[in-house]
């Protein structure tokens, strides 16, 4: 069990959630989604298509062009905040299975998860440190998830 520490460690169409400290471009590959922390980022640090982590608070709508991927926590906000098919990071304190949708993206912190959280075609956002490439298969049906 190697830990993950490059993008060859990441299969195609990983999504990624992004810390911007200790972590190079060299760690990501093409079409890589990235959760943005507005404090400490730049534009620049996006390319484009980027899928944006928005915490509501200190953001504006200026701050995400159209069909912008947005991280909810749930405290705080309502469903008119979202649009439809809205990608959403769930924190498993205080949520629901009712609060999403089938095909819905979460954001997955490995601590206090279980396979058993999140249904098929489930897209994981990892954090890179302490993961290693066993704990990410893509399973028959398709689900990406962090053990």
């Amino acid at each position: 069990m190697s830990t993950i520490n490059s993008e060859s460690s990441f299969g195609p169409s990983t999504v990624v959630a992004k810390d911007k400290g200790g972590f190079t471009d060299a760690d990501f590959g093409p079409s890589t989604v990235v959760a943005k922390d507005k404090g400490g980022f730049t534009d620049a640090d996006f390319g484009p298509s980027t899928v944006v982590a928005k915490d509501k608070g200190g953001f504006t709508d200026a701050d995400f062009g159209p069909s912008t991927v947005v991280a909810k926590d749930k405290g705080g906000f309502t469903d008119a905040d979202f649009g439809p098919s809205t990608v959403v990071a769930k924190d498993k304190g205080g949520f629901t299975d009712a609060d999403f949708g089938p095909s819905t993206v979460v954001a997955k912190d490995k601590g206090g998860f279980t396979d058993a959280d999140f249904g098929p075609s489930t897209v994981v956002a990892k954090d890179k440190g302490g993961f290693t490439d066993a704990d990410f298969d893509l399973l028959l049906t398709g689900e990406l998830v962090a053990a």
